[in-house]
């Protein structure tokens, strides 16, 4: 029963997200639009899900500070965010996930 909102600047890698949300049997309730992370507003969420290089994660945790309640779940792939201190991290096929909690 979940729902999402995907943002991303490249309009091919929409049509991917697009393809692949079709496939899992989820693109009723995902909405995938193209954007700037640092110029949209930053929709009300329960956790954020974030797949961005370091400088970047941290250059962006002032932006989701600022529109996020406190203790909304930040989930990045890859890459830490560098002044968190994660609450847990999970390996998952060969990747580490890194979760935080503002």
């Amino acid at each position: 029963g979940a729902e999402g909102i995907g943002y991303d600047i490249n309009p091919g890698l929409l049509i991917l997200a697009r393809l692949r949300a079709l496939r899992a049997g989820v693109s009723r309730r995902v909405k995938l639009r193209r954007g700037d992370i640092f110029k949209i507003k930053i929709p009300k969420a329960d956790v954020v899900a974030l797949y961005l290089y370091e400088r970047v994660n941290e250059e962006l945790l002032p932006r989701l500070c600022a529109a996020l309640p406190k203790g909304t779940r930040v989930v990045t792939r890859v890459f830490p965010i560098p002044s968190l201190l994660p609450k847990a991290t999970q390996i998952y096929n060969e990747e580490t996930h890194y979760l935080y909690e503002l």
